[in-house]
């Protein structure tokens, strides 16, 4: 019986040790997972901070297309309708009634024998000439005229670091006409008051505002719409540009409500406006990053596509 025990026993020692050496390296293999998931996010952290500076390199390229684009089209309207006759040398000149005779070398004209080798040009060729030089005038008036490039429509997408990963290229692309984004991380809405200010100075036909989620925290949601429709009557009062609000985007914490609350505030304005009001309903909490603040890759499809 007392053998029993004791072979009993030897076995459930032998069953504490593997389950214990098993143990020992679960937890290295776990202190192994914890390292790759931290390299992992500073690798995503990473390439995150890649892909915004590509984005503003993106946006820079396509401001100085559209500056040029304009530098050029001015140059163009200064050119002169018609251009200046070409002047003729004294020797093609014929006054009325005369003959010009020109040799056909340097050989005087009492030492030729040939008579039929001088050229004679007459009053009538001059006519000629004249005309020719006039169509060719009228030909350039019209061609200048019809170098003049058309004015091409231009809409402004400015926001805070929500809009971040719309590329104004094929949003562009997809609406038939140019887009500029202007992105501005952690922007309230009083700082965009100073960010409108140069880029309104492009003369966009169209003015899209996607602000006003960093004022959550300081401000109450009626405040807030209160600010971006001063924003949207700056743009009216600063230019001729029509002016569309993007509705503010749900969040995954306690401020969820207030964005509710000023999309409704918001959404009242614009009809009252008349400015067109974006919404983006088809985004939800599953949209979300994990931060619970920004998109992830199907949030940023469909807000690219709301517009």
């Amino acid at each position: 019986m007392d053998e029993k025990l004791h072979g009993e026993l030897n076995h459930l020692k032998g069953e504490v040790k593997s389950i214990w050496a098993y143990l020992k390296e679960s937890k290295q293999s776990t202190g192994e997972i914890q390292k790759l998931q931290f390299e992992n996010n500073r690798l995503r952290d990473f390439i995150s901070s890649l892909k915004e500076e590509n984005m503003k390199l993106i946006q820079e390229r396509d401001s100085l297309t559209f500056a040029l684009q304009i530098v050029s089209r001015e140059a163009m309207n200064q050119r002169p309708t018609a251009s200046s006759p070409t002047n003729t040398s004294n020797n093609d000149t014929i006054s009325q009634g005369e003959v010009s005779v020109t040799p056909c070398d340097n050989t005087r004209p009492n030492e030729r024998t040939d008579q039929s080798e001088w050229q004679v040009v007459s009053k009538k060729k001059k006519k000629s000439k004249t005309k020719k030089q006039r169509n060719e005038a009228q030909s350039n008036a019209n061609d200048s005229k019809d170098s003049v490039p058309e004015k091409v429509s231009t809409t402004l997408l400015i926001g805070d670091s929500m809009i971040k990963n719309v590329q104004g290229t094929k949003l562009g692309e997809a609406v038939g006409h140019r887009v500029v984004v202007k992105s501005f991380s952690g922007a309230t809405t009083k700082a965009m008051k100073d960010y409108l200010k140069p880029n309104l100075e492009l003369s966009p036909d169209q003015v899209v505002l996607h602000v006003g989620t960093n004022d959550l925290k300081q401000k109450e949601p009626r405040h807030v719409a209160d600010s971006i429709v001063d924003l949207a009557r700056q743009i009216e009062k600063t230019s001729e540009a029509a002016v569309a609000i993007s509705e503010l985007i749900s969040r995954r914490d306690e401020l969820n409500e207030a964005v509710k609350t000023t999309n409704k505030h918001l959404n009242s304005y614009c009809r009252q406006n008349a400015w067109n009001f974006i919404q983006h309903q088809n985004i939800t909490e599953k949209e979300l990053n994990r931060g619970g603040l920004h998109l992830n890759f199907k949030g940023n499809l469909n807000f690219f596509n709301n517009f």
